[in-house]
């Protein structure tokens, strides 16, 4: 069994439970519309095999079921237990930048009805302005991400799978226009969602 955490997903080494063909070749991998003769991987670190959609990561030292990324802003991998999670944090960090930016934006001191000057404004905000700029610019990776993550989410996909699937094995024969784990906007969703994701 391998060892770490499973909130994220950690892969132990449950190969017993899948079902495979007479050949010793995965069901799941036939049934999702892949490769059909794709064998599963063998994680040469964890010294098992990995079911489909794993990937080991060299950070946490652990194979992980459903791998997206290793992220280092929350210290360990997101994978099949915490994508939905993952999911809300973005959302929390879009929302509590789009609120600075407003909170700095009332911050600005407006031009009084006798001096309307250009300088004028500018000296009562020199200080407001560089803030707001830096935070506008900053505003954009938290959403930018929470955007890459749900259309990510509504398709079923992975960050890994979608970056590299030309060296995925099961995804390599695959036209870049299929999506072999897709099945509707809510099948996707609802195993993202942390309260409808089995524990």
């Amino acid at each position: 069994m391998v060892e770490g955490d499973r909130e994220n997903g950690c892969v132990e080494d449950g190969t017993e439970d899948l079902e495979r063909g007479e050949d010793g070749r995965n069901k799941d991998i036939t049934e999702a519309g892949v490769v059909g003769d794709e064998k599963l991987r063998w994680c040469k670190f964890c010294k098992m095999t990995q079911p489909l959609r794993s990937k080991h990561c060299l950070e946490c030292r652990q194979c992980t079921a459903k791998y997206d990324h290793h992220c280092f802003w929350i210290g360990t991998c997101v994978g099949e237990r915490n994508h939905g999670m993952f999911l809300i944090f973005l959302f929390f960090q879009s929302w509590e930048a789009v609120w600075a930016q407003h909170l700095v934006y009332t911050g600005f001191e407006s031009n009084n009805k006798y001096d309307r000057s250009w300088k004028t404004w500018y000296d009562h905000n020199m200080f407001v302005m560089p803030v707001y700029v830096l935070l506008f610019c900053f505003m954009w990776f938290p959403l930018g991400l929470l955007a890459y993550h749900t259309v990510l989410a509504a398709t079923n996909q992975t960050t890994w799978e979608a970056f590299r699937a030309g060296n995925i094995s099961y995804l390599k024969k695959i036209p870049r226009t299929v999506l072999p784990f897709d099945r509707g906007i809510v099948g996707n969703c609802n195993p993202s969602l942390p309260l409808l994701s089995p524990p």
